[in-house]
């Protein structure tokens, strides 16, 4: 009941703001429930009942959040996948959760074409538009949620909220399945970290199949304000356009967002900011010098970096960052959040000393249930037991130092050459320090047991000569010999993934490394 006790707040206080915007459109929380009550009584018309799957494969718009808030609102599982998925994935997504439904917008209904759907007759389809808001009118819904807000709840805190895809270190999609106390654990601590109220205007940067949109969707939600939803970043001014025109008080994004915004292409540096609050940042380390730069235009926006696996919701740890943390060769990822708690393991031993590295373990309750379908693998390769507590193993290496904590790598990520064991995050960050270096992957060339750095370089050091002479001098500097690169490869722009991460496979196959 933890969850919907969160989101019936809108309903008793709803402090008036609009709760979503999506370009002209702009639609009220009691329009907002409208929809959401109207599509639990159409998915509940057609037969899915509490714990089903609705796989949802479309893009951002206010009928495809409304799906997933009458997920949260009936039982349902909302299972959000890319939809550029490529078709052996997607299938093999459909035979592992086997929805009872799909959500699909018309774009991805023509590319993947009515035999891809006969495949499966029955899993129900319930197409939205593919570019807008036009496929349902608020008078389509009738009266739905005010029958529906009433019908009694036999919602469970330890019910499955989502299942989100990821990777998998195997290559094979792994189902990440949090339960509903967990997610509602996590927005509740990030409004109070955070200090969000009902005068955020919150814009939607990830798409739906990255879990930090559901802060951006629910979190603004619950405090009663505002969640603009953002479609069109294909150069940066579009999302300096989009903060100006829509007023934007606080977002979250990936750090490159951030280097890219004080960009020599970017208008940032152009505009007064008397709205904007704060940014929330995560995914990958940042470049602790833009952000610097970024603070030097608008030292009075707050910075926040957020750490956290899929499988501990969201964030599991926050950071608000301070000029002494810009000083710094790393930044902490913070203290866990509310009801997160926080085991260094070395050697099997629990570290209690500050600084002194090992693996963290994280428990408490923003934990995921398990991987979908996986239970053994769940026990035996990601999960420990001690102390009374279960343990998620993060496969990343972290110290402690004064209460906060630092992220050092990969635990699988580290390279053992010549006798020493090297985290290439380590020459990365000491790459990206460098005023040349735009961005920076370091990987093992394994046939010559050496390490490579691929890296792009800012534009005005693009054609400098002697370039690779200069970098590799400034590194002798920040790092030990047997750290510093023996080839470094120079790319015109190294490829992202469509959050602005630095997509690793593609590097490593861009090369053949």
């Amino acid at each position: 009941m933890r969850l919907k006790r969160l989101l019936d707040q809108r309903i008793e206080s709803d402090s008036g703001n609009m709760a979503f915007i999506s370009g002209d459109t702009e639609v009220s929380a009691p329009e907002f429930l409208k929809i959401s009550y109207g599509l639990c009584k159409r998915l509940c018309g057609f037969g899915l009942k509490k714990g089903d799957r609705l796989l949802i494969l479309a893009p951002k718009s206010i009928t495809s959040i409304a799906y997933i808030f009458s997920c949260m609102l009936e039982g349902y599982i909302f299972t959000p996948v890319d939809t550029a998925t490529p078709e052996e994935r997607l299938r093999f997504i459909i035979n592992d959760c086997k929805p009872g439904g799909i959500v699909v917008d018309t774009d991805n209904i023509n590319r993947l074409g009515e035999a891809f759907f006969n495949d499966y007759p029955e899993m129900l389809i319930f197409p939205v538009e593919a570019a807008g808001e036009s496929l349902f009118s608020l008078e389509a819904f009738g009266d739905s949620g005010a029958c529906q807000s009433n019908k009694p709840s036999g919602l469970k805190d330890e019910d499955k909220a989502y299942i989100i895809y990821t990777s998998g270190s195997t290559g094979t999609p792994k189902g990440v399945t949090v339960c509903r106390s967990a997610l509602a654990s996590f927005i509740e601590s990030s409004i109070r970290k955070a200090r969000y109220t009902e005068n955020i205007r919150f814009l939607n940067f990830f798409p739906l199949h990255f879990d930090p949109v559901l802060m951006e969707i629910i979190m603004p939600w619950v405090v009663g304000g505002t969640t603009v939803i953002f479609n069109k970043f294909l150069f940066i001014n579009d999302l300096v356009k989009e903060l100006q025109k829509h007023r934007i008080t606080d977002f979250s994004c990936t750090p490159n967002i951030i280097s890219m915004l004080v960009g020599r292409i970017s208008h940032y540096h152009k505009y007064e900011w008397p709205s904007l609050r704060s940014i929330w940042f995560g995914g990958e380390s940042a470049n602790i010098n833009d952000l610097k730069r970024f603070r030097e235009i608008t030292p009075e926006v707050v910075l926040f970096n957020g750490y956290g696996p899929t499988e501990t919701v969201i964030a599991c740890s926050l950071r608000e960052i301070t000029e002494e943390d810009l000083n710094k060769d790393i930044l902490p990822i913070g203290t866990p959040m509310d009801e997160v708690v926080f085991t260094i393991v070395n050697n099997g031993q629990e570290v209690a000393e500050d600084y002194t590295a090992g693996e963290l373990y994280v428990s408490g309750e923003q934990l995921m249930d398990g991987y979908w379908g996986k239970p053994a693998e769940d026990e035996k390769n990601n999960f420990a037991y001690f102390n009374g507590k279960k343990h998620y193993k993060t496969d990343d290496n972290v110290y402690r130092s004064r209460g906060l904590y630092y992220f050092v790598g990969r635990k699988s990520a580290m390279i053992k050459l010549r006798g020493y064991r090297i985290y290439p995050l380590e020459i990365e960050k000491a790459l990206n320090s460098l005023e040349e270096i735009e961005y920076s992957c370091v990987v093992l060339d394994e046939k010559n047991s050496v390490l490579v750095g691929i890296v792009e370089l800012k534009d005005i050091f693009k054609k400098e000569a002697e370039i690779n002479e200069k970098i590799v001098s400034k590194l002798k500097d920040k790092l030990p010999a047997y750290m510093i690169p023996e080839k470094i490869l120079y790319e015109d722009r190294l490829p992202r993934m469509d959050t602005g991460k630095l997509d690793i496979r593609k590097i490593r196959e861009m090369r053949e490394v």
